[in-house]
C-alpha cells in the first residue's frame, strides 16, 4: 500500500509541475475607444456652399457630411493612443445617415496593414463602403498609429451620398491592442 500511495503522490507532484511550466496565462488585449474632431476646412464657397459643411443627429450620437467628389470641405480625425505594440482599429459605421465610402489615412511612425478590398485602391486610403454595412469595421493593423482620418473628398460625386461617424468615443474609432503574456518569473 505504501508503494502504491508514494506512486500516486509522484504522479500528482509530476502533474503539478507540469501545469506550473506550462504555457503562461494570457493577459486580455487593451482596448481603447476615440471619439472624433471635426474640422470645416472650407465653407461659403464654390466648391463648399452653405455655412455647414458636417451635420449632427445629437438623438443618435451621429455625425455626417454629404460626398463632394475630389475636394474636402470637412475633415474627421481620430487621435489615438500611440503604442509600441500591434493594434487592430476599428470603424464604427453608424446606422442612419451611412452611405457612402469612408476613405481613411493613417498617420504612423511604422507600417500599417490594411485589407485589400473592392472600396480601396493604392494610393487612396483604406476604404470601407458604409451602405451595406453597420457596427464596427476593421481597417487594419498597426503599431504607433498616431492618427485616423477622412474627409468628404472620397471621389463620389457632389451631394451623392452621406458619409456618417459616431460623435463619441464608444461609437469612434476602437483600438485593440496585443499585450505580452503574464511571466512565471
Amino acid at each position: 500500500m505504501r508503494v502504491r500511495t508514494v506512486a500516486v503522490m509522484a504522479g500528482m507532484t509530476l502533474a503539478a509541475s507540469l501545469l506550473e511550466a506550462g504555457p503562461a496565462a494570457a493577459v486580455p488585449p487593451s482596448v481603447y475607444y476615440t471619439k472624433p474632431l471635426v474640422t470645416a476646412l472650407e465653407a461659403g464657397t464654390a466648391t463648399c456652399p452653405g455655412s455647414d459643411q458636417w451635420f449632427e443627429d445629437k438623438a443618435a450620437n451621429i455625425g455626417w457630411t454629404y460626398t463632394n467628389g475630389g475636394h474636402a470641405c470637412v475633415e474627421v480625425f481620430y487621435g489615438v493612443r500611440n503604442v509600441a505594440q500591434s493594434c487592430d482599429f476599428f470603424f464604427y459605421v453608424p446606422y442612419n445617415h451611412a452611405t457612402g465610402i469612408v476613405r481613411f489615412k493613417i498617420k504612423t511612425g511604422a507600417g500599417f496593414g490594411r485589407p485589400r478590398t473592392e472600396d480601396s485602391a493604392p494610393g487612396e486610403g483604406i476604404g470601407v463602403d458604409e451602405e451595406p454595412r453597420t457596427g464596427w469595421w476593421y481597417i487594419g493593423t498597426g503599431n504607433k498609429v498616431v492618427g485616423i482620418s477622412f474627409t468628404d473628398a472620397n471621389g463620389q460625386p457632389f451631394r451623392s451620398k452621406k458619409i456618417g461617424w459616431g460623435t463619441d468615443p464608444e461609437h469612434g474609432i476602437k483600438q485593440v491592442c496585443d499585450t505580452k503574456p503574464n511571466s512565471l518569473g
